[in-house]
């Protein structure tokens, strides 16, 4: 429990989830600079996900809200991600109007600054200092381990008292406004560290209260400028994929169990919206992200792919090669969930992470109380049951 003035009252502040009444002082996210302690995940959560040296996810969360406000105060669309030391992805936001090569570069900024544990903007001054051939061999590095570097500016390590707890990375800026000049990439991540790191006051933030009733399409796809943009009207809007997430997050929290990995996609795929509790471990990040492809690609529940693919077990061998080709592999277990407004589709939700001993809510139970508490009824799960293979 984070006490006084501490990263859950700047969490409590920059959050920009929609929930009516929530009061925003304009000097609430003014605080002292934030100690070791209270940025990296407490000793259970530690033990369990062996690292001492993680960012812990509302320290992670309200760093992604202190970028969130500071776009909106400047009329800017950004793509932000927070990652652990190794490369944990604990947070990912994509504000409106986010094209697909803003999310990835982001995510690649991230992951240039985690590895070579300096701005991603540095990287590209010592590239450039280096010379063209020397330039090209050294974006080839980390290929084999899935890393693509991106030295452009945007990505910063998280350092809190001399220890690299994570890295963010930002991607996609824009401004909002016709002929006007976002703030960069790199700009919105440091005065995202500033805010919740350094203790410097940060911009209040704007809420909305949530419709009781179920939301009709065009209250939960993209539409105006921001469609206009991306090229689609069929996309889930940010905030509600983010009220999405914290319900599912307070559920858990509710129950005392803390263990929950949970990704949010957009029907082209890219990750929108993911929080990763603290105590995961990386296998649970990657289940929950696997399931939430499995039910894109499918549009069904991976409930119903499991039992699809548990007819036999050489039919279900072939079929688990389905899609690598593209980079998909399919997770034929409970937790993934497509979201689907009005016949439309406009996203996916996985989640995993909850061990066999874990609470009331299984993975699936807890993506579909959020979609029920955030968009409305939902087609009714089964009782808990888990079909056997043949």
């Amino acid at each position: 429990m984070l006490t006084t003035i501490s990263v859950r009252t700047a969490l409590t502040v920059a959050s920009f989830v929609l929930s009516a009444g929530t009061a925003l002082p304009d000097a609430a996210l003014a605080q002292a600079r934030l100690p070791f302690d209270k940025a990296v995940l407490a000793p259970a959560a530690a033990q369990r996900a062996g690292s001492r040296t993680q960012i812990n996810v509302d320290t992670a969360r309200a760093i992604v809200d202190a970028c969130v406000a500071y776009a909106r105060a400047n009329n800017a669309s950004y793509s932000i991600y927070v990652f652990g030391p190794s490369s944990e992805m604990v947070q990912t936001h994509v504000m409106e109007g986010q094209l697909p090569i803003g999310v990835e570069t982001a995510l690649m900024k991230a992951q240039t600054a985690l590895y070579a544990r300096i701005p991603s903007s540095e990287v590209a001054t010592r590239y450039a200092q280096a010379g063209v051939q020397s330039y090209m061999q050294r974006a080839h590095l980390g290929n084999d381990a899935g890393l693509a570097y991106y030295p452009v500016a945007g990505g910063l390590p998280i350092v809190v008292d001399g220890f690299m707890i994570g890295a963010i990375g930002i991607g996609g800026g824009h401004s909002t406004v016709a002929g006007g000049k976002s703030p960069s990439d790199e700009q919105c991540a440091q005065h995202a560290l500033d805010v919740v790191l350094n203790g410097k006051a940060g911009t209040p933030v704007k809420t909305t209260a949530l419709p009781a009733a179920p939301v009709p399409l065009a209250r939960a796809a993209m539409d105006g400028p921001a469609a206009q943009r991306i090229a689609t009207k069929t996309q889930i809007r940010p905030e509600l994929a983010r009220a999405i997430v914290d319900s599912a997050v307070a559920l858990a929290k509710k129950e005392g169990f803390g263990g929950y990995s949970m990704f949010l996609l957009a029907p082209t795929g890219e990750v929108l919206e993911s929080y990763i509790m603290d105590g995961q471990q990386p296998i649970n990040h990657h289940t929950a992200l696997m399931k939430a492809k499995t039910a894109l690609y499918t549009r069904a529940p991976t409930r119903e792919v499991l039992t699809r693919f548990s007819d036999d077990v050489i039919g279900n061998m072939y079929r688990l090669e389905l899609g690598q080709s593209r980079g998909l592999f399919y997770f034929a277990n409970l937790g993934g969930l497509p979201i689907i407004v009005d016949g439309q589709l406009i996203g996916a939700i996985g989640v995993g992470g909850m061990p066999a001993s874990g609470p009331n809510s299984s993975d699936e139970e807890l993506a579909h109380h959020a979609l029920t508490e955030v968009l409305g009824p939902q087609p009714p799960l089964p009782a808990r049951t888990r079909p056997a293979a043949r």
